[in-house]
């Protein structure tokens, strides 16, 4: 009898630890503007970012390529997940996408 009581309050706090610890859900949604390409980030269905032109560079540029907007955008999704300041470097742009 004890076992159970014992097992029924691990699953509880196993229960309430799962609904307590849900993780933000993060979507993209690359959109077509002027004569390029920017995205759009959604936690859950809230816009959190909305980036119409390349991080990290001195003029205002479009992405080339919805694939581009997209790899950046992933970029700042791990970013989110782990935390940081959701900002992109020359670095990583580099290494991500052809400027």
């Amino acid at each position: 009898m004890k076992k159970v009581k014992i097992l029924k309050y691990v699953l509880l706090c196993l229960l309430f630890l799962n609904c307590t610890t849900e993780k933000p859900v993060y979507t993209i949604k690359v959109f077509e503007i002027e004569q390029g390409y920017g995205y759009s980030i959604f936690e859950k269905e809230k816009l959190i970012i909305r980036q119409q032109y390349i991080p990290a560079i001195s003029n205002l540029k479009h992405f080339k390529s919805e694939k581009d907007a997209y790899t950046v955008a992933k970029l700042v999704i791990e970013k989110l997940k782990q935390h940081k300041i959701p900002s992109i470097s020359i670095d990583e742009l580099k290494n991500s996408i052809s400027l």
